[in-house]
């Protein structure tokens, strides 16, 4: 698209002709061949016979001087210069004009781009709902986002320069700038956890730092994100205490959905001498005798039982059962509805009681 055309002999712009590829391919490709493209004869010059066959060189024009528009090392558009009047030579000076005028349009749009490239990013980064940070190659600080500022309860300026370090644990500060540091020589990626001090309390939180590069790829700086996960941590943690306690319980545990075992713990295997693929999956009528000591029918009994305290009516009983191969044994059980990812679950923990029943 001609995004716009001066002539000088009316002082006046115009603009909006557009030219297709496919329509002049030579012209194009001898175009982005070249730098700058001096033509003498506009009529005569086979790189223009494709617009001559079609009429658009008006006769007005008799010379053309062609320098092109790079930004970032690619072509953005071409500048250019029409003669009116007969044919004519271009200087030195005339093609290095060009040239030079080609260059401060690139530099305009690139900035440009560069400015709303920031606006974007500038955007994101404000609302992303984790810490930013931006460095320059010593690791000072000039921009945090207002998610970090919320975090720490500080403003901006806090964080500036270096002043960004003082809400990073002490025992972490020497690990944490050199990561920062090394991103920007290295131009790697750095993943990694580390603690802040806020008013006496610590965060965990896991940080990303990534190299920030100019428009010709060499460092500029750094750039960070870090993210609170202090609440995913505590969370971890429990589950690896509940796990624990799970695992070396005294008692068999396991885990069931409707009237299947979906979990177990260790002391459920050697209890009922099998391997845990033995019973995942199976129902609770796959390790009890048809018939109760009471005289029960064991299927109809059990189904009672998961139904009463599926309803939130906890129950604790004795139950004759079986080990994998067979051999009964006498046991307390207690089942307990709990919740899991908002679906009802039974907690069953059983008792061998063959000893005291002996």
């Amino acid at each position: 698209t001609l995004l716009m055309t001066y002539d000088r002999r009316s002082a006046s712009f115009s603009h909006g002709v557009e030219l297709q590829c496919n329509q002049f391919p030579d012209y194009f490709r001898a175009v982005g061949a070249v730098r700058i493209e001096a033509i003498t004869d506009v009529h005569t010059d086979p790189r223009l016979r494709e617009f001559n066959e079609r009429g658009y060189i008006s006769d007005e024009i008799g010379a053309l001087l062609n320098s092109t528009i790079n930004v970032v090392s690619k072509q953005w558009g071409l500048l250019a210069v029409l003669h009116q009047g007969g044919p004519r030579e271009w200087s030195d000076a005339e093609q290095w004009f060009a040239t030079s005028i080609a260059d401060l349009i690139a530099q305009l749009i690139a900035y440009g781009e560069i400015r709303r490239s920031e606006r974007w990013l500038r955007f994101v980064a404000d609302n992303l709902p984790i810490g930013v940070l931006k460095f320059d190659l010593d690791a000072n600080c000039d921009y945090a986002n207002p998610h970090w500022q919320h975090l720490l309860g500080i403003d901006a300026n806090a964080s500036f320069g270096q002043g960004w370090l003082q809400w990073v644990h002490p025992d972490d500060r020497a690990a944490t700038l050199d990561a920062v540091r090394m991103v920007g020589l290295s131009g790697e990626l750095s993943e990694g956890e580390l603690r802040l001090r806020v008013r006496d309390k610590t965060i965990w939180a896991v940080s990303s730092w990534v190299c920030d590069r100019n428009a010709e790829g060499f460092p500029i700086g750094v750039l960070g994100t870090i993210a609170d996960v202090t609440h995913e941590r505590a969370l971890r943690e429990n589950e690896r205490r509940y796990r624990a306690l799970f695992d070396n319980s005294g008692d068999a545990i396991f885990l069931m959905e409707g009237h299947r075992f979906i979990d177990c713990n260790v002391r459920t295997l050697e209890m009922f001498g099998c391997t845990r693929e033995q019973i995942i999956g199976q129902r609770p009528y796959r390790f009890s005798p048809r018939l109760q000591p009471d005289g029960s029918i064991s299927m109809e009994k059990a189904g009672a039982k998961i139904a009463a305290a599926l309803a939130g009516d906890r129950q604790f009983f004795e139950w004759r059962y079986m080990r994998y191969d067979g051999t009964p044994f006498e046991a307390e059980v207690t089942l307990t509805c709990v919740t899991l990812n908002g679906e009802p679950h039974l907690l069953a923990t059983v008792r061998d009681i063959g000893e005291r029943k002996a």
